[in-house]
């Protein structure tokens, strides 16, 4: 996703790499045999690395979040199976007091037809 700090940061990223590769050839003249070329590509590494621990920081943050929004389900899940093994506890306590009933209806008919 690609927010304001995504781009403040591809903003200094990329400062931090044209000044690299300006002031480079400057600070150090001669230790390259072509500086404009070397530098450049220089730059454009440095650059290419900032930006990829920018990713692996932003997508470690992503991965985090997400781990606490999974652990949250987890927590709702087992809360909702207790739900329902409580629900069926009383399915079944239900079942067994019409069953109950039944049998005393059962028992008041054949003593009706006693008398």
């Amino acid at each position: 996703m690609f927010t304001p700090s995504h781009l403040a940061g591809l903003l200094a990223y990329a400062a931090i790499a044209a000044a690299l590769a300006v002031g480079l050839p400057v600070a150090v003249p001669g230790l390259f045999a072509s500086p404009l070329v070397t530098s450049g590509l220089l730059g454009a590494a440095v650059f290419l690395l900032l930006m990829l621990i920018h990713e692996a920081a932003a997508r470690h943050g992503t991965l985090k979040a997400l781990a606490g929004r999974l652990l949250g389900l987890a927590d709702l899940v087992s809360r909702l199976r207790e739900e329902v093994r409580q629900l069926r506890d009383v399915q079944r306590a239900q079942a067994a007091a019409l069953e109950g009933a039944t049998e005393v209806e059962s028992v008041a008919q054949e003593v009706r037809g006693l008398r």
